[in-house]
């Protein structure tokens, strides 16, 4: 019933059938009084404009979502037609989210702009948060964002939260990993992107390449620590 065409249509075959029960039988006479012709008239005209005016903004907001998927990935021709359908329903946290996306992959091209294009990513994402709290890839662009422009002490919540709601997400979890790249802590690196790819082993560049170069820093970390007692004691 939420799709007006499937509404119109349980409405209007739900008239047809109310209709042949008052000539049924004589019992089943009624002759409505005028008010209640109104009342009816009026009730029946306020549901076809409401139902007229959802779809109308739905397909409207399906034409920009189609146009933004035929302009270039992550351009600002995209942006621009995802902000028109997200004025049309500001609800949709998925159009939100693609256009925190579209910032997001605009900022990792290293602009001098990229703080503001991060900026902008962070209040897209933000807003997908508020509409649909439940969905973890929300949080964990927000706090990607924030690793990206130096602000990893503030990035922790939103990690633990993306985590908590896909724990069972090999992206999400590679991302956290990247996190404590982020922040050059390889030890604490190393076990989510091994726990990444016990979820995805296939397909799984980011888990598989980052946790060679974890354990490999790792092991010059331990050999430099070896060789430093070894120099301190002289043997």
């Amino acid at each position: 019933m939420h799709i007006p065409a499937n509404a119109l249509l349980a409405v209007t075959l739900m008239a047809f059938l109310s209709s042949h029960l008052r000539f049924a039988t004589e019992r089943y006479w009624r002759t409505m009084a005028v008010w209640m012709k109104v009342a009816g008239t009026a009730l029946v005209v306020a549901g076809i404009i409401y139902l007229g005016g959802q779809a109308w903004r739905q397909a409207s907001e399906k034409v920009w979502l189609a146009r933004a998927t035929l302009a270039p990935n992550f351009s600002p021709t995209q942006i621009q037609f995802l902000k028109k359908a997200f004025a049309i329903e500001p609800k949709n946290f998925e159009t939100a989210y693609g256009i925190g996306e579209a910032y997001w992959r605009q900022t990792k091209d290293g602009g001098e702009d990229y703080r503001e294009l991060a900026a902008q990513a962070m209040e897209w994402f933000g807003r997908s948060m508020k509409l649909n709290p439940w969905d973890g890839y929300g949080f964990l662009r927000y706090g990607m964002c924030l690793d990206w422009v130096d602000r990893s002490d503030e990035s922790g919540p939103y990690f633990t939260r993306a985590e908590q709601l896909d724990p069972n997400g090999y992206f999400t979890v590679a991302n956290i990993g990247l996190h404590y790249v982020q922040m050059r802590n390889f030890a604490a690196a190393k076990p989510w992107f091994e726990r990444s790819l016990r979820l995805q082993s296939d397909n799984n560049d980011i888990a598989d390449s980052y946790l060679k170069l974890v354990t490999r820093r790792l092991m010059e970390a331990a050999t430099n620590e070896i060789t430093g007692k070894l120099d301190f004691s002289g043997r």
